[in-house]
């Protein structure tokens, strides 16, 4: 169980599996998280390094880590009850306001995580994609959010278009940190049923550290082979009317589809692409009502 009552949000006894490390120094407060999804499993392999590796005398402020929902993680289950990504919208006030009693899983741990959150200057949540994917980071496009986001050297970094925040896209962990004033970035680090380095992973999450100032930089060169990403805008979405709904191919992140190109069929309803674009996020599992797949341009 990882836990520690040393903290800067005053509670005399942490909830279990999150742990604050106190600087020697002066800093910003970082949040990393891993394993909100439970079947993704390199997020709490990076908190459990941070856990063993870092240590107070070499820190600037405050590192809070936290594996998100370990009762999923036990089942290898992507959740037991909610999708714990998906309630940090309107629904967490919703969710204080109730008997501890009456939550479930996932919305007991999403009132336990939303303190650090709302006192987080970073927050870098680690992923896997549903569906095979190259690394990318997800984040809003702000010259604040973009600085930190090619720190990450990834091939494409990817945001919402401001017609696109629908709940789905407005009520994870990295939207619940900019709503109160920090910087949110969920790094989705390739497919969860695919080879993800972990040595890689790692190296990321210290230049990220680096870069925000928790740790002395020792990536003295990184600038100047600093790779630009593509910047992919979320601009569009496909969402299914009923359980008949099924894509024309087995779709993978980035992959591109032409203007006029049929990407799914719904009882009769063709869905086809308005411009070229990149299809984004595509989900196994269908759910009426919630979207599919995103489309993105850059």
């Amino acid at each position: 169980m990882l836990t520690t009552a040393h903290c800067k949000i005053r509670l005399k006894t942490l909830p279990s599996n999150i742990k604050c490390v106190q600087g020697k120094k002066n800093g910003p407060c970082v949040v990393i998280m891993g394993a909100v999804h439970g079947n993704e499993r390199l997020g709490k392999a990076v908190v459990e390094s941070l856990w063993h590796e870092i240590q107070p005398e070499n820190l600037y402020g405050e590192l809070v880590l936290i594996i998100g929902n370990p009762v999923a993680y036990a089942q290898h289950q992507r959740c037991i009850h909610s999708d714990l990504n998906r309630l940090f919208g309107a629904q967490i006030e919703i969710l204080k306001k109730k008997a501890v009693s009456t939550l479930n899983i996932e919305e007991k741990r999403a009132i336990e995580i939303a303190p650090f959150l709302e006192k987080a200057d970073y927050l870098l949540d680690i992923h896997a994609t549903m569906k095979p994917s190259v690394p990318f980071v997800y984040c809003e496009k702000t010259k604040a959010h973009l600085k930190f986001a090619y720190v990450f050297e990834t091939e494409y970094v990817v945001f919402p278009a401001t017609h696109c925040r629908i709940s789905e896209l407005a009520s994870s962990t990295d939207n619940y940190v900019d709503q109160h004033g920090g910087l949110g970035f969920t790094y989705e680090a390739g497919w969860l049923e695919g080879q993800i380095i972990f040595s890689e992973a790692m190296t990321k999450t210290y230049k990220f550290l680096e870069a925000v100032g928790s740790l002395q930089s020792s990536f003295a060169n990184s600038k100047k082979s600093q790779k630009i990403p593509k910047k992919v805008e979320i601009n569009d979405y496909v969402i299914p009317q009923s359980l008949h709904f099924h894509f024309k191919k087995d779709f993978s992140n980035f992959d591109i589809v032409k203007k006029g190109e049929i990407i799914a069929e719904d009882q009769g309803k063709i869905y086809r692409a308005t411009k070229v674009s990149f299809v984004i996020f595509p989900k196994r599992k269908i759910i009426p009502g919630t979207p599919a797949c995103y489309l993105g341009n850059y």
